[in-house]
């Protein structure tokens, strides 16, 4: 994650996968009074209604959403992993 965390804010990330609503969802669970979380949650719930992708992203997006991104230590990592597996 390191090496994410250094990127660049401009770099475009392609993920893989389409889990940009149920990862913001998860972070919204975990930080609700985010603001940048709740709104960027709002514009994918847009976006997924409308059939559209929220992919690609940038890595300076990723940075102020992305908790994974933002955990400080390994066991700051480790506690929110554990947590998004067994979020719903």
């Amino acid at each position: 994650m390191q090496k994410f965390k250094n990127l660049n804010d401009d770099v475009h990330v392609y993920a893989a996968h389409e889990y940009t609503q149920t990862n913001l969802r998860f972070a919204h669970s975990m930080q609700p009074a985010n603001k940048v979380i709740s709104e960027a949650l709002d514009q994918v719930g847009q976006l997924r209604a409308e059939g559209r992708p929220t992919l690609p992203s940038m890595i300076g997006k990723e940075k102020s959403i992305n908790l994974f991104l933002q955990a400080e230590t390994l066991e700051d990592f480790i506690h929110l992993r554990k947590a998004r597996d067994n979020f719903q």
